[in-house]
């Protein structure tokens, strides 16, 4: 494997394994594997036994997955915050099932996936948050709950236990 032999000048500009995988949502050996195929960006060594990922790179290959979108629209802008969702996140985080998100992705209701390798699709995470928003209803400021009064509140009902004609205590 080809490991840039440079050290990162910043400790804040360089992502461990963990949070490029965080980040990409690709597993370690994908990761691995996309950079021995020359699509992913090298890791610097840092020490004999650790090794890290440029920040800058990295936004810079999250940049290009979006960029290679299909759609005629403005891309979004890479942020050091945005990360890469899988359908599960997707799916767990909205409560959908993917067959749902195809359809309204299909229909143009839906943010359009990132292909960020060649069997691995997401979203970005900001896209989906702006979708959540956007859906929402407006929130309306509840009025606190009124405490139950001495008069209203029911004492509780004593528990009525089955008798048994088998059993004598």
């Amino acid at each position: 494997m080809n490991i840039s032999r440079t050290n990162c000048s910043e400790p804040a500009a360089c992502y461990t394994i963990k949070d490029v995988k965080a980040r990409t949502s690709l597993s370690i050996p994908h990761i691995y594997r996309l950079h021995k195929d020359s699509t992913f960006p090298a890791p610097i060594r840092l020490s004999e036994r650790r090794i890290a990922w440029d920040a800058a790179q990295l936004q810079a290959w999250m940049q290009a997955c979006v960029d290679a979108r299909a759609d005629h629209a403005p891309h979004a802008r890479i942020t050091a915050a945005d990360r890469f969702v899988a359908i599960k996140e997707v799916c767990s985080r909205l409560g959908l099932s993917r067959h749902t998100i195809d359809r309204l992705e299909a229909r143009g209701l839906f943010p359009l996936r990132i292909r960020i390798s060649q069997s691995r699709m997401a979203w970005l995470q900001s896209e989906i948050d702006a979708w959540t928003a956007e859906r929402a209803p407006p929130r309306e400021e509840e009025e606190a709950p009124t405490p139950a009064t001495p008069d209203r509140a029911k004492a509780p009902e004593p528990a009525v236990l089955p008798t048994n004609p088998f059993m004598s205590l």
